[in-house]
């Protein structure tokens, strides 16, 4: 009986054995792998991303980027290369990522046709309307922090000479036929003498081919716009000085011209509209006069955002850019 006990002990145990020799474990579920996406806005004042974290392997990231005001979303970059163009940018989790979303800078508001000439003065004189034509910068001059990005700086000398800073502008050849514009932001600091400078001008102030001549002028005690025989003057404010102004000058074919400093109007005048202008005496900063004979250059201060139209914009459009800028 011990003898038959024993065995079935023994076969027992050898069945247990060979049972557990022949199983598996069950699979263990394999190691979660996780990844990180990192991301940045270019410039960090351009807008805001979303998105960003960790993901597992396989998950969907979604990222979002949303431009502040004054900006426009160009793209996803990574390593320098664009990898999506919609602010919306989804794709699937495998490895970790660097992602920048690229914000642009606007340049021009929603103003609708006549654009001629654009100066923004972003590091050059360049004209970033695409019509080519790009002013010029004179002696001493310099680029600095402006109303909206850069802006070109001179520094004016003496009374009655071209040696200190100005722009020059080229000779245009658009026509004007259909109206002007005239439109720029200035951060007055002083002129070299005390007398009259020019912020911007088209033509001979006084002698031969005045007829011709347009411009926005600064005195020390007032301000001149001057579209050939008729000029709106205003007091110039001290307040003017050491700040950013927007100055505009319109006239339209049926000659009514108007005066704007920022987005007021300051002047209205009935003229005579030739639509004839002297683009071979044009700068910024200087003027001339006895019959092109004489011309300065006093001005210091700054420029920019300077625009022409071949058409005079409406009090609403004036309104539209100072506001933009």
């Amino acid at each position: 009986m011990k003898k038959l006990i024993k065995f079935a002990s023994v076969l027992m145990l050898a069945v247990v054995v060979a049972f557990a020799a022949g199983c598996t474990k069950p699979d263990e579920p394999n190691d979660v792998v996780n990844y990180t996406v990192k991301v940045l806005a270019n410039p960090e004042e351009g807008g805001t991303v979303k998105g960003a974290g960790t993901y597992a392997e396989g998950e969907t990231c979604k990222l979002t980027a949303v431009a502040s005001e004054g900006y426009t979303f160009a793209n996803w970059t990574e390593n320098g290369e664009v990898v999506a163009n919609d602010s919306n940018y989804n794709f699937t989790v495998t490895s970790n990522r660097n992602l920048v979303a690229n914000f642009d800078l606007e340049t021009s508001p929603a103003i609708e046709g006549g654009l001629m000439v654009y100066y923004p003065f972003d590091g050059n004189a360049n004209d970033a309307s695409g019509n080519g034509y790009h002013a010029t910068p004179c002696n001493s001059f310099h680029y600095g922090e402006g109303k909206l990005g850069e802006a070109i700086g001179v520094v004016g000398e003496g009374w009655g000479s071209s040696s200190g800073g100005h722009v020059l502008l080229p000779e245009y050849d658009f026509d004007i036929s259909t109206g002007i514009t005239l439109s720029l932001w200035v951060k007055a600091e002083g002129l070299s003498v005390n007398d009259g400078e020019a912020y911007i001008n088209f033509g001979n102030d006084i002698g031969s081919n005045s007829e011709n001549r347009m411009y926005i002028m600064q005195f020390p005690t007032y301000i001149k716009f001057v579209y050939n025989e008729c000029t709106i003057s205003i007091p110039y404010e001290n307040s003017y000085t050491g700040t950013w102004v927007m100055y505009t000058l319109t006239c339209n074919p049926e000659g009514q011209m108007m005066a704007y400093v920022n987005d007021e109007i300051v002047g209205e005048d009935q003229v005579n509209y030739n639509a004839q202008w002297n683009t071979s005496l044009a700068a910024l900063g200087r003027h001339w006069w006895n019959g092109e004979a004489s011309n300065s250059t006093r001005f210091i201060g700054s420029f920019d955002e300077v625009r022409i139209y071949n058409r005079a914009i409406t009090p609403e459009e004036v309104q539209t850019l100072y506001s933009f800028n």
